[in-house]
């Protein structure tokens, strides 16, 4: 992609409308869902599983036991601490995105697409995504990085997606699940 898309230029589909407080959660927490929680709860069973094990083998079960007591504690305080203020951040993330009036714009064209706010434009072309999936009334996308500034997942109303582009995806050979 040479140029990414952007709303008003020929053979570009867009759309642009004013996001609700919901949908601006949506975008918040989708990505959350289907990306950090399955990870964070995968490195909490291998910690488990690996302290266990040496655990067991240094100082017998007793031991075993109490270090997977405290180790479990540690993973629900910063899960309490940790979740409340992560879904914060995020929220606050999307609003300065979308700015004041919270309008998103999405370009879309057969090379790639564009997300349009007021606090940022993020381009990817369609080669670089790895998955999509849907999640409540958003898709999750998921991108291959090239540089640091690349975005790894991005979420994005259901309307805001066009078919034209999962289908394009699909051949490709990208994941495309929940549609």
């Amino acid at each position: 992609m040479s140029t990414p898309p952007l709303p008003g230029q020929p053979g570009v589909h867009s759309v642009q409308r004013q996001l609700t407080e919901a949908e601006i959660a949506a975008l918040a927490t989708a990505p959350r869902r289907k990306i950090l929680f399955p990870l964070l709860g995968w490195s909490y069973l291998a910690v488990l599983v690996v302290v266990g094990v040496v655990t067991f083998l240094l100082a017998g079960w007793q031991a075993t036991i109490l270090f997977l007591v405290l180790i479990t504690f540690a993973f629900g305080v910063a899960a309490a601490i940790g979740v409340p203020l992560g879904s914060r951040l995020a929220k606050n993330t999307v609003r300065s995105r979308l700015g004041p009036d919270n309008v998103l714009t999405v370009a879309w064209d057969q090379g790639g697409f564009s997300w349009v706010g007021w606090g940022a434009t993020i381009s990817a072309p369609h080669r670089d995504v790895k998955w999509a999936k849907r999640a409540g009334q958003t898709w999750v996308i998921r991108f291959r990085i090239r540089n640091a500034t690349d975005p790894y997942v991005i979420a994005l109303p259901l309307d805001f997606v066009p078919d034209a582009a999962l289908q394009q995806w699909r051949a490709q050979g990208v994941q495309v699940s929940g549609a």
